[in-house]
C-alpha cells in the first residue's frame, strides 16, 4: 500500500535490476536524505533540532564527524558551507542538540533545515518494469551520481520526480550528476493530479517568489522512447545543467489528453541548458512547444530540434 522500495539517508550504492513493480498505491522507490528543521538556536555553535514529520520519529540524523550543511527553509540554499558534527545529544524521539566545529552566528534562523551530506548514495536503476501504480515510478534525491536506463515505465503520477522540501516531509538531497536514458514510457501520468510532467524537477519553494539560486545540477536526459497521450513532457525548476537530447516522443490515441493546453517543455530559473536531437510524432499535427522563463540563461534549443521556435 505504499512504496515498494525506500531508502533514506543510506551510504554506498542503491542497485535496482530485473524487478517488476506493479499494482502499487505510492512509488516503485524513493532514495533521498532528510532535512531536520532547526528548533532552537543555542548558541554560536549549538542548534536543537527536530524531526518535523512524524513518521520520522526515533530517526538518528548524524554522528560526530559527519559533514553537514544549513539549508534556507524559503529558498532551499545553503546558508553555510559544509560544517563538521562536533557532538550529537539525543534529547527524545523528536529533539537532538547538534553541534558545529564553526561558528553559525547570523547564518541559520529558527525553521531552517540541516542537512547530512556524509549521507547519501549513488544508485544504478536498470532493466525494471514499473506500472499500474497510483504515484510515480522514481523519487530521487540524491547528490551522488545516477543511472536510470532501460526500464519500461507506466505509471499515474510522474515517471521521475526530483525534488527536495522543507514543508511535510522534509526530504533532502537536490541531484548534481543524474542520467537517465534508454528508457521506455509509455502512457504515463494518467492519474488526472494536475498537469504532472513525465520527468518533474520542482523543488519544492514556500513561495514562487522564493525561487533562486540553483537546487540541482548535471541532468541528463536522453535517447529515451517517450509515447504520451498528453501534453506535458517535462518541467524543470532550479537546474544547473540540464541536457534534454534525442528523446524520440510519440503521441498517443489511447487516453483523450487531460490537459492538452500545457506546454510539453516547461524551462523555469535554469541555466547552462541543452535541447537538441529530439523529435516529436503528433497525432493532432500541432507544433512542439516549449517555455522558458526570463530567470533562466543560456538555454540552447538546436536550431533543428523539434522545440525549436521556426
Amino acid at each position: 500500500t505504499a512504496d515498494a522500495t525506500h531508502f533514506c539517508n543510506v551510504k554506498g550504492t542503491v542497485t535496482i535490476k530485473n524487478c517488476m513493480f506493479e499494482n502499487m498505491l505510492d512509488d516503485a522507490t524513493n532514495i533521498h536524505g532528510t532535512y531536520v528543521r532547526v528548533n532552537k538556536i543555542i548558541d554560536d555553535y549549538t542548534l536543537a533540532v527536530e524531526t518535523y514529520h512524524p513518521h520520522q520519529n526515533g530517526y538518528l540524523f548524524g554522528e560526530e564527524g559527519d559533514l553537514v550543511q544549513i539549508i534556507n527553509q524559503k529558498n532551499l540554499q545553503p546558508t553555510t558551507e559544509p560544517l563538521i558534527l562536533k557532538k550529537v545529544e539525543r534529547v527524545n524521539e523528536k529533539i537532538s542538540y547538534i553541534t558545529f566545529n564553526k561558528a553559525i552566528t547570523n547564518k541559520v534562523q529558527v525553521y531552517d533545515g540541516i542537512e547530512n551530506i556524509s549521507w547519501h548514495a549513488s544508485a544504478i536503476i536498470e532493466n525494471n518494469v514499473v506500472r499500474n501504480n497510483r504515484a510515480r515510478s522514481f523519487l530521487i534525491s540524491t547528490p551522488r551520481k545516477v543511472v536510470v536506463r532501460n526500464n519500461k515505465l507506466s505509471s499515474q503520477m510522474a515517471n521521475f520526480r526530483l525534488t527536495g522540501d522543507l514543508g511535510l516531509w522534509n526530504e533532502s538531497g537536490p541531484n548534481t550528476d543524474l542520467l537517465i536514458e534508454n528508457n521506455t514510457i509509455e502512457n504515463s501520468v494518467y492519474g488526472g493530479n494536475g498537469p504532472q510532467s513525465i520527468f518533474l524537477i520542482d523543488p519544492q519553494y514556500e513561495n514562487k517568489k522564493d525561487i533562486e539560486g540553483m537546487y540541482s545540477r548535471n541532468i541528463i536526459i536522453r535517447n529515451n522512447i517517450i509515447k504520451t497521450f498528453d501534453s506535458s513532457i517535462m518541467m524543470a525548476i532550479s537546474v544547473d545543467g540540464l541536457v534534454f537530447e534525442n528523446n524520440h516522443i510519440i503521441q498517443t490515441e489511447t487516453y483523450e489528453p487531460l490537459f492538452p493546453e500545457t506546454t510539453n517543455l516547461r524551462i523555469i530559473n535554469c541555466k547552462d541548458v541543452v535541447i537538441k536531437g529530439n523529435t516529436y510524432k503528433k497525432v493532432d499535427g500541432k507544433k512542439a512547444t516549449i517555455s522558458i522563463d526570463e530567470k533562466s540563461t543560456n538555454v540552447k534549443v538546436d536550431k533543428n530540434d523539434v522545440f525549436s521556435k521556426k
